[in-house]
């Protein structure tokens, strides 16, 4: 699975649906289980450690299509812009941290105004056109 995720990253094209969705689906788990890259007939709950032993509340299978077309209708109309980031890098791994920053970088390349708190000043130095200080309760302008 992971070669076949190496390979879905490294295209070019791509089709941000439901549909491409599936398909994505199907290319990682084909030859692994036999409902790769089709919507599940049936309802489920599964108990996950990270929630305790709760479960995560699925979709009924009889609205998975339009749970996802509304879903993915919602993500596109969301606008980015004038998104404030409060410490974006703090508990992310290094590949994480490489990966959000070069995406960072793309929006300011776009002219798109980033808000950014951080007290790293690798952060800063790398992502930030103006910078201001808070220092003891004062705000002061940094050149």
């Amino acid at each position: 699975v992971a070669v076949r995720i190496t390979e879905i990253l490294s295209e070019k094209a791509f089709n941000f649906s439901p549909t491409e969705l599936l398909n994505i689906h199907k290319r990682l788990f084909k030859d692994i289980f036999d409902g790769a890259g089709i919507y599940r007939n049936y309802n489920f709950t599964k108990k996950e450690w990270v929630l305790n032993g709760d479960t995560v509340t699925y979709a009924s299978f009889q609205n998975i299509k339009e749970t996802l077309k509304y879903d993915f209708e919602q993500e596109k109309a969301f606008s980015y812009k004038g998104l404030s980031l409060d410490e974006p890098c703090n508990g992310m791994d290094k590949e994480s941290v490489n990966y959000l920053r070069g995406k960072l970088l793309e929006l300011k390349d776009e002219n798109i105004t980033i808000i950014i708190t951080s007290h790293y000043q690798e952060d800063i130095d790398k992502l930030c056109d103006i910078v201001y200080e808070m220092d003891f309760g004062k705000i002061e302008l940094k050149q």
